[in-house]
């Protein structure tokens, strides 16, 4: 298990000892203090990822986020609006995140796309100043690079401001799901022309029959 306590200005990373194997049913817990020195209050993403085999020890990976509240978290509320729309993708595919400054005064802004270790993605994180309720669209592309076909994983976008000393994040959340590609995709234009000049030459056959 690796945690990540990710504010945008510096990075906290932590892992857990190896555990061999976990039975079918059996709970988990781990926890972990970890000292944050000068930090700001405010709400920060914290990132967890659980990487593991199975039975035929093929690679797995689980990923979640949370939040972690230095203060009163209702003093903190993110004044970005986010939302990120779910996608399907074989190889390559996109993710787009829609966000809205719902604040009256400009917000820099920096948005991280969370994965789980079989993909990556371009680019790896977008800065940028929003106005007061100024919307903003980001595309994300994203590569597949171990995920088994017919899997759906969740995915983050974190979105990260200061405004009067205090940390705001916002998190969005999505569906990542992989389809099977076919192995006809490459040459599916050839195909489709020979199948078109075949269809042809039987139409024409069948017509110089029917008018013998």
């Amino acid at each position: 298990i690796s945690s990540a306590f990710a504010p945008s200005d510096f990075r906290i990373e932590w892992s857990s000892p190896k555990r061999e194997m976990l039975p079918v049913g059996e709970p988990h817990s781990i926890s972990i203090q970890q000292p944050l020195g000068v930090l700001a209050p405010g709400v920060y993403p914290v990132v967890v990822r659980v990487f593991y085999t199975d039975a035929k020890l093929y690679p797995f990976s689980a990923l979640s986020v949370t939040e972690f509240v230095r203060g009163r978290a209702e003093c903190f509320p993110s004044r970005i609006w986010a939302l990120m729309a779910d996608a399907r993708l074989r190889q390559q595919g996109r993710l787009v995140l829609r966000m809205r400054n719902t604040a009256q005064e400009p917000q820099a802004v920096t948005t991280r796309l969370v994965l789980p270790q079989e993909f990556s993605a371009e680019p790896p994180f977008v800065t940028q100043t929003l106005q007061p309720a100024q919307d903003s669209r980001v595309t994300f592309h994203v590569k597949n690079f171990s995920a088994r076909a017919g899997s759906t994983y969740p995915v983050y976008a974190l979105v990260e401001s200061e405004q009067n000393g205090l940390h705001q994040t916002a998190i969005a959340q999505a569906s990542l799901s992989t389809i099977a590609g076919s192995v006809l995709k490459p040459y599916q234009s050839a195909f489709l022309a020979a199948a078109a000049i075949l269809l042809g030459l039987i139409i024409a056959l069948n017509v110089r029959k029917a008018r013998r």
